[in-house]
């Protein structure tokens, strides 16, 4: 586990869409988290979460 204050917590929140990058941006699934609406990020969520419980179980 790295160290407190390293951005473990940032980047979850970043990988998830909850937070936006000041500069750059995050491409996942041929996506651009940082351009994409609050409508857009909720349904990106859903479907993020969806496939990783349905990979996991």
């Amino acid at each position: 586990m790295a160290p407190s204050g390293s951005g473990k917590s940032t980047l979850l929140n970043l990988l998830a869409g909850l937070m936006k990058p000041t500069t750059g941006g995050i491409i996942i699934n041929h996506q651009i988290t940082s351009t994409m609406s609050e409508n857009e990020l909720c349904f990106f969520r859903q479907k993020i979460w969806v496939s990783y419980f349905k990979h996991t179980i």
